[in-house]
């Protein structure tokens, strides 16, 4: 799990800034250009990141007629 390598890699106190692409309610897949790709509701992104021990500082949402929504978070990685 990506999350999991992030915290083992980083020192306490580091900080991940994770960009992704929103969703209402539920994590799903899609076709993107490049690769697969997921939507992730914030609440459940920051939980995830909660048991990988990470604190969110800062959470920003950004949608528009012409984009898919997206997100950004923030977050530093507690003492272990």
């Amino acid at each position: 799990m990506p999350l999991a390598e992030f915290g083992r890699t980083l020192r306490p106190g580091g900080s991940l800034l994770l960009a992704y692409f929103d969703s209402e309610s539920t994590v799903d897949r899609f076709d993107h250009a490049v690769a697969p790709a997921y939507r992730w509701p914030a609440p459940a992104l920051r939980a995830l990141l909660g048991d990988h021990g990470f604190d969110v500082v800062e959470q920003h949402r950004r949608t528009g007629r012409e984009h898919r929504p997206h997100g950004a978070v923030v977050a530093r990685l507690g003492e272990h």
